[in-house]
């Protein structure tokens, strides 16, 4: 190690001598060490560098037990490569871990703004209006994330149940009463259609 760490001195970025390094340092499992020769690495070969970050990542969460460490080790992979699957799996998993709701839900609202698929865009809605609710307490931005929810699949019945269960509870009439007249025109048959218009004159008389 002696030796590798010499011809560092001279040569910053002499990459056998880091890989030589970073081999010592995993199999003496020293790994701050580790770390700190892998953080030396990362900007001097680009091709590899978000797996290089991601190894750190692991690392700093295996090993070293520091979430903050490893969700920085995890941004860091996402400023290079925003839709970065296992990157923003691993930050939901930490914060999730963590029960920090709000970096939750970034991460959330992060996957939305790159998904263009109907189904995935629904499900990243859904987490969302679950978390804004049960876990943040604002129902105003679950409700909007329901309401795209609609927008996305005019007849889904739980985004449309919450919605007016929602409405009811803010006690926002108007809205409400918006929401059972999309339900109307997007409601195909006969009876289900009356259900929906009896609920709306039961909104009205209110």
């Amino acid at each position: 190690l002696a030796a590798y760490t010499r011809v560092l001195e001279f040569d910053e970025g002499n990459l056998d001598a880091l890989d030589a390094v970073i081999r010592i340092h995993e199999a003496r499992q020293e790994w701050k060490e580790l770390l700190a020769a892998l953080e030396r690495k990362a900007p001097l070969v680009p091709q590899d560098e978000i797996a290089l970050r991601m190894r750190m990542g692991g690392i700093l969460e295996s090993r070293l037990q520091d979430a903050e460490g490893a969700i920085q080790a995890y941004e860091a992979v996402l400023s290079l490569e925003p839709a970065h699957a296992d990157a923003l799996d691993r930050l939901k998993d930490l914060y999730g871990g963590m029960e920090d709701w709000r970096g939750l839900a970034d991460v959330y609202e992060r996957q939305l703004g790159l998904s263009n698929e109907v189904p995935d865009r629904i499900l990243f809605c859904h987490h969302l209006a679950m978390l804004y609710e049960q876990a943040l307490g604002d129902k105003r931005k679950s409700l909007d994330y329901w309401m795209q929810i609609l927008d996305l699949d005019r007849e889904d019945d739980e985004a449309f149940e919450t919605g007016v269960r929602l409405l009811t509870e803010m006690e926002d009439w108007n809205e409400l009463v918006n929401l059972f007249e999309s339900r109307i025109a997007a409601t195909t048959g006969d009876a289900a259609k009356v259900a929906v218009l009896k609920r709306l004159a039961d909104v009205q008389e209110q």
